[in-house]
């Protein structure tokens, strides 16, 4: 009987001490939430437009951040908790493209946000004075 109580006893103390080693107390096991990118999904882009992503600040030390456009590296950061790039319609053939946010904190976890953008081409231009519109 004596035995059973100390094998569960072991038992016990083994299971405890798996569970609170998968996290520690800052939570540095957890990959940091890419809070923001200011491109909408399925937003068309018909002309060059800045780009901004947001990390936890927490998360920065150390940390690393790339963005690609259709698998290709377009920009690279290290230790930056906001970026802000552009993207050049130009550079780009007509249609529907994919532009991937990874960020790769120190410990080398790393989290992915990826939005689906349309490239069109604009066929003409008209500016008219102010005063012309609605006469």
């Amino acid at each position: 009987m004596e035995q059973k109580k100390s094998g569960f006893l072991v038992l016990c103390i083994v299971i405890f001490s798996i569970a609170s080693c998968s996290k520690n107390e800052t939570g540095s096991d957890i990959v940091t939430e890419i809070s923001s990118i200011s491109l909408m999904s399925d937003q068309i882009v018909d002309e060059k437009i800045n780009i901004s992503a947001s990390f936890a600040k927490e998360d920065v030390p150390g940390s690393s951040v790339e963005v690609f456009v259709d698998s290709q590296s377009i920009y690279q950061a290290t230790e930056q908790a906001n970026i802000s790039f552009s993207v050049d319609p130009l550079d780009y053939a007509t249609g529907t493209h994919s532009l991937k946010v990874v960020f790769t904190k120190m410990d080398g976890k790393s989290t992915e946000k990826e939005v689906q953008f349309s490239v069109q081409r604009k066929l003409i231009t008209i500016n008219l004075p102010q005063n012309m519109i609605n006469q």
